[in-house]
């Protein structure tokens, strides 16, 4: 290159605008996409954090919903029910699970065992027993995905306790 600054009187240097301009865009391409990954990390959706947790509850209050709005692919998650119970005497209540909770979702097991369960072609019925004075019956139902994709999903604890909710199962 003639006309560029010597350096040690042994070679030239040159400067190439373009590849200048070019280079500084990529810095802040590849800056923006760090700030984009780190900000989506710590709202919770890669993960656990403030977004990474959710509640849908009934119109009646009788069921409430927490759940995870972005499960992963093939890894365990966990929806917990809460059933309000105003009785003093002890009960059973029957929790109705859609079909979709079972297959794609990956239904493995809940906590505690259920009494009965009875499985239709819609769902499947699952009955718990609720002690006395337990205004809030916790039910942890376990699954592992096997679907990519948003998954509509519904619990029904009867008298208009009905609540309906989507996760989204992300690889």
């Amino acid at each position: 290159m003639r006309g560029a600054d010597p350096v040690n009187d042994e070679f030239e240097v040159g400067y190439n605008a373009r590849f200048e301009r070019r280079w500084y865009l990529a810095e802040l391409v590849g800056r923006a996409t760090m700030m984009i990954f780190v900000g989506v990390a710590l709202s919770g959706l890669l993960g656990r954090g403030p977004f990474s947790h959710a509640t849908r509850r009934s119109a009646d209050g009788g069921l409430a919903v927490d759940f995870e709005p972005v499960a992963r692919f093939a890894t365990p998650t966990q929806i917990t029910l809460h059933i309000r119970n105003e009785g003093d005497a002890p009960r059973e209540v029957g929790v109705f699970l859609g079909a979709r909770v079972v297959e794609p979702m990956g239904y493995s097991r809940s906590v505690p065992r259920p009494v009965a369960a009875l499985v239709s072609h819609d769902g499947m019925t699952l009955r718990y027993a609720i002690a006395p004075h337990q205004t809030d019956a916790r039910i942890r139902i376990e699954a592992a995905p096997s679907g990519l994709g948003p998954v509509d999903l519904s619990a029904d604890a009867g008298a208009g306790a009905r609540v309906g909710w989507t996760q989204v199962v992300v690889p």
